[in-house]
């Protein structure tokens, strides 16, 4: 194990037991009582309602399980979730101490299929772009998953840094890696995020993002390497580079497929769905698009003439 994976983990074992809210406990207390207890892996807090919580309106959780069934989906929503993951579901809950309503938007995922996203073996990077950030690790089953839970974190920090080698100029510093690596990734998903939304997330994560790229660059040696100032060095041939750029290419247009499929089969998953999605598009974009009754019943069917709507006003890029 390299010195830089080692100082790496510990940076990430730093933010993913940070201390969270009652909110966030009383809603992860909420899933696990609706889950089958001894097929959940483990319980993870990410994304804006992390790094941004005075604009969330849903805290995000991601849940890892032995088997989709593990939440009651039955075989047909559990062999989506195989296919196509992650399922999405909602659910509410009350603070005990001040009734307060909490709600939350929980993605479901194997296991298996979280290790092999962290790892930069998915299709998408949803997994290992979305945990290369900070999180916090609210429950493990046991320490022996916690500590391979933590190991795939520490990964994922490792493969956005690999990913993104060779879409990067020769030198840059580990702020400009992070603005430019979210912009590519978010590039890569259907998404309503104007460009300043990478530019928030980096100043908002500061010194918590930008401090792992010296560990991670001492993990991809001899690709990378650091500069005496603290820049980043990239040492790619133009082969390497070509076919980074190439598959960026290819990635771009392939994940936003993926991701309107997923966006379809959150509809049958997510309670209000159609309305959470349209919501967020225009809290994101400034494009307002209100779906009818027969699309909210009917996403299936309805929801491709309201997704040309917001493709068309720009609320989709």
């Amino acid at each position: 194990m390299s010195e830089g994976w080692t100082d790496l983990r510990a940076l990430v074992v730093e933010a993913a037991e940070t201390a969270v809210d009652a909110q966030v406990r009383a809603a992860v207390d909420a899933l696990l009582a609706r889950c089958r207890r001894e097929q959940v892996v483990g319980v993870l807090f990410y994304g804006s309602s992390l790094w941004a919580p005075r604009h969330a309106d849903l805290i995000d959780l991601y849940l890892l399980v032995d088997t989709p069934s593990a939440t009651g989906f039955g075989p047909v929503l559990a062999g989506l979730n195989r296919l196509l993951p992650p399922n999405v579901i909602y659910l509410e809950t009350t603070v005990c101490k001040d009734g307060t309503l909490v709600g939350a938007k929980v993605a479901v995922v194997t296991w298996t299929q979280f290790a092999r996203g962290t790892a930069g073996r998915s299709a998408t990077p949803s997994i290992w772009a979305r945990f290369a950030q900070p999180c916090r690790l609210i429950y493990a089953r046991d320490e022996a998953t916690r500590s391979a839970i933590l190991d795939a974190l520490t990964a994922a920090t490792v493969s956005f840094h690999r990913k993104l080698l060779g879409i990067l100029p020769d030198r840059t510093t580990p702020h400009d890696l992070w603005q430019a690596g979210l912009t590519e990734t978010y590039a890569r998903e259907l998404r309503s995020e104007a460009p300043a939304r990478a530019r928030a997330i980096v100043a908002a994560g500061g010194t918590a993002l930008t401090a792992r790229t010296p560990t991670a660059i001492r993990c991809l040696s001899p690709h990378a390497s650091l500069s005496d100032d603290g820049r980043v060095r990239v040492h790619l041939t133009r082969w390497q580079r070509g076919r980074a750029q190439l598959a960026s290419q290819v990635a771009r247009p392939a994940g936003k497929v993926l991701s309107l499929a997923r966006a379809i089969k959150a509809t049958f998953t997510f309670d209000g769905g159609v309305d959470y999605v349209c919501a967020k598009i225009e809290r994101h974009s400034g494009v307002a698009v209100r779906p009818t009754p027969f699309q909210r019943r009917h996403p299936l069917i309805g929801g491709w003439p309201l997704l040309w709507r917001i493709y068309r006003a720009g609320g989709l890029r």
